[in-house]
């Protein structure tokens, strides 16, 4: 649009030049005629004849100039705005180069990353074979385990009170029950095996188990552990496996006192409390430590003859 109205305005200057031009040589003719007709002072009118064919000629050369610039402005214009349409297009092409790449790039890392995906997927994870190799493992021996504690458990409802052995000695306890081996210190002083009692005073079921109230145990699980330590010691505070003849040699144990506690298995309980092995002599240390025992255990279970059932017989004393 700027192009069409620079040109129609040089083209407007033109036609003003020619028309200048056009009335110069009118004046120049109109002179000429005057000089035929009337025959007026030859000097003014060839003066004014000579400015007319100037001025025509000035017009001239004015109005070719103009017109040739004129058409090297129009020329210039046009061939700059064809620079711009090309550099528009190159513009163009370029930005449209650079989407395509930028389309070419992002689809190469889609279908990297997808092939990356695909690699993962069929590649093996050793992390997760490792875990689950291990959890086969754990698995496996938590099977064994329970089939180790169901035989056990099996093992132990097919026996008898009297197949639980606890030492070598097949001393019987008494006539009655002849081929018996003894599982307590008691059981082995009434048959005979010991090289001593221990001396001194008995205690009764009663006093054992006031002993072990005194200490926080409750009255039924203090009875039931009075009559296991009845049934172990037969209420001798001072009597030990040695001395009853029951592990004279502490091949097995070295138990001691009233609940006839196992030094050797039961060694930290004593260190706990700062005890000696010779304080469980002592009647109210050693109901300490069976506590202790009770305690850790959960139970009676650590106790020979609660596991054989002799115990019974003294609940009632």
């Amino acid at each position: 649009m700027n192009i069409l109205k620079g040109s129609n305005n040089n083209m407007a200057n033109v036609r003003n030049y020619i028309a200048a031009g056009n009335t110069a040589v009118r004046k120049n003719l109109k002179a000429r005629q005057a000089l035929a007709d009337n025959k007026p002072d030859y000097g003014a009118l060839g003066e004014e004849a000579i400015k007319a064919e100037r001025d025509e000629r000035i017009g001239v050369i004015m109005a070719n100039a103009k017109a040739n610039n004129a058409s090297m402005d129009a020329s210039t214009q046009i061939k700059g705005a064809e620079i711009a349409k090309d550099r528009d297009k190159s513009i163009a092409a370029s930005k449209r180069s650079a989407r395509k790449a930028g389309l070419l790039a992002g689809g190469a890392l889609i279908l990297g990353l997808a092939n990356k995906e695909r690699l993962k997927k069929d590649e093996p994870d050793l992390y997760q074979e490792m875990l689950q190799q291990q959890l086969l493992g754990r698995n496996q021996s938590i099977t064994d385990l329970r089939t180790e504690i169901d035989e056990m458990r099996t093992d132990l409802e097919n026996s008898t009170p009297s197949s639980i052995p606890t030492s070598d000695s097949t001393i019987p306890l008494s006539p009655e029950s002849p081929g018996t081996t003894p599982i307590s210190s008691a059981q082995s002083l009434a048959a005979g095996q010991g090289i001593s009692n221990g001396g001194g005073s008995r205690y009764s079921v009663d006093q054992m188990q006031q002993l072990l109230v005194d200490r926080g145990m409750d009255p039924g699980t203090a009875r039931q552990l009075a009559a296991v330590g009845m049934g172990e010691s037969g209420g001798n505070p001072t009597i030990d496996t040695v001395q009853s003849g029951l592990d004279p040699n502490r091949s097995n144990e070295f138990s001691v006192g009233l609940f006839q506690i196992n030094s050797q298995s039961h060694g930290d309980k004593l260190r706990r409390r700062g005890y000696t092995v010779d304080d469980l002599r002592d009647p109210g240390k050693n109901a300490d430590i069976a506590i202790d025992v009770y305690n850790e255990a959960g139970g009676l279970t650590p106790w020979s003859v609660y596991n054989s059932g002799d115990y019974r017989q003294y609940m009632k004393l």
